[in-house]
């Protein structure tokens, strides 16, 4: 009986031991990552994957057509003509020489200099490369523009005349050449026509080239 008694204890014990270790052993491979659970690995199906890619797919093909947009929009707005109804507002990287403080007053059958460095600009009668004379404003290469036009603009200009009619020139811009060959931008602020003489006032710029 004690033989049989202390066998039974024996088994009971080693069986213990290794309940014992095999739990160990599951727990140290859980911490360490060498066990994984399945329910708590969360890792994806294969049709969540494809749920996935297809809706990364779409959003990629979205933004490349939006940016195909933005790409023909930037084209379009950086696009540039020349002549009176396609003028551009862009910065110029050419020297201006000299332009005026505010509106400079020319009375019908007057003139101006546009390469002068005096105070009223020369203004003179009837001598000057910028006149206004009789219903018309006379110069060199002269070309109407709506809006304001950069030096790229002047320069580029094909509509050449020696003279335009003031009238309808109010708020409009007009390149002109100098008679030393300096390209130059003329502003129209104000044309007040009187029974004898029409007033004019104009803001000049004069670039280096």
């Amino acid at each position: 009986m004690a033989d049989g008694s202390s066998d039974s204890r024996t088994s009971i014990i080693v069986a213990l031991i290794v309940a014992a270790s095999t739990v160990l052993a599951a727990v140290i491979g859980l911490f360490s990552g060498a066990v994984e659970i399945p329910s708590l690995t969360g890792r994806p199906g294969s049709s969540e994957l494809e749920q996935t890619v297809q809706a990364l797919e779409g959003k990629v093909n979205e933004l490349e057509q939006r940016n195909g947009e933005l790409e023909d929009q930037l084209a379009e707005a950086s696009s540039v003509g020349t002549g009176s109804d396609t003028a551009s507002t862009a910065d110029d990287d050419v020297e201006i020489v000299r332009q005026t403080d505010g509106p400079l007053h020319l009375d019908n059958y007057s003139c101006i200099t546009l390469d002068s460095t005096a105070p009223d600009w020369d203004a003179t009668d009837y001598q000057g490369d910028f006149c206004l004379s009789s219903g018309f404003v006379e110069g060199e290469n002269l070309t109407v523009f709506d809006d304001e036009p950069s030096h790229a603009d002047c320069d580029a200009r094909t509509q050449l005349t020696s003279s335009t009619p003031y009238e309808g020139l109010l708020d409009k811009y007009v390149c002109v050449d100098s008679d030393g060959g300096r390209t130059a931008r003329v502003h129209f602020t104000k044309i007040a026509p009187g029974a004898d003489s029409t007033e004019i006032d104009v803001e000049v710029l004069v670039w280096k080239e």
